[in-house]
């Protein structure tokens, strides 16, 4: 009502709302009656409830985490949301069911250290090459030497060739294929970076040893291939 007039239709209200525009208050929003209380209590407690438990996605079942999928079953029951690390092969090999997040974040830091390694050893060959390579000559035709016997543990007693080895292989490597005649620096120590690296072991083996071949008939040191595999098997 206005001043103790009523008002009883939208077009009453229009006309009083031209004639005393101040003095008429805006209409609130009209709630919805159709949402009882009891819902909307009910909405606002599942808002705040947390689950109790994070569901992950085995590949066939479920469970609260990767760590929980296999339920001592192996790879096979780590699928879907996981990846299973270790053997796929034998069940009940030891391995971990961890998540595709976290492998993907190991693959990641492995290929960080790889690239890293990588470079490291280029700046060094790159070094070696300037300094030593360019002074040194490739080996005569002919060779008169006597090789005489070794002991398993010789290489200790010279220090710095043994450390020399062990950290610059591709290097040193690549070192005795130009001098020998073998193969070019370059192409050598990238080769056997790779090979050292590689997860075919058993055929970079193969190709090392067939190297380490070439390269003692060029010395005229007397040693059949086969045994040149066997070794570069169990020794780098």
């Amino acid at each position: 009502a206005l001043c103790g007039w009523p008002v009883r239709s939208s077009a009453q209200r229009l006309t009083v709302i031209r004639a005393f525009p101040r003095s008429i208050p805006p209409i609130p929003p009209a709630m919805p009656t159709s949402i009882s209380p009891r819902t909307v209590a009910a909405a606002l407690v599942l808002a705040t409830l947390r689950p109790a438990v994070a569901v992950i996605d085995c590949g066939g079942h479920f469970a609260s985490s990767c760590a929980a999928c296999p339920q001592d079953n192996g790879a096979s029951w780590c699928n879907g949301d996981c990846v299973w690390t270790g053997s796929t092969f034998d069940p009940e090999s030891e391995g971990t069911c961890i998540s595709k997040k976290e492998h993907m974040v190991a693959r990641l830091i492995d290929f960080g250290m790889f690239a890293v390694t990588a470079l490291v050893m280029l700046i060094f060959a790159f070094v070696y090459k300037n300094q030593v390579m360019e002074k040194l000559d490739t080996l005569p035709n002919h060779l008169d030497i006597q090789a005489r016997r070794r002991n398993l543990l010789e290489c200790f007693k010279e220090r710095d060739t043994c450390l020399h080895v062990t950290f610059c292989l591709p290097v040193v490597a690549a070192k005795n294929y130009q001098v020998a005649e073998v193969m070019g620096f370059w192409p050598g120590c990238i080769l056997t970076f790779l090979l050292t690296h590689t997860p075919l072991y058993c055929i970079g083996a193969v190709v090392r040893g067939v190297l380490s071949w070439k390269v003692a008939t060029r010395m005229d040191l007397e040693r059949s291939a086969l045994k040149s595999i066997c070794v570069n098997l169990f020794c780098m």
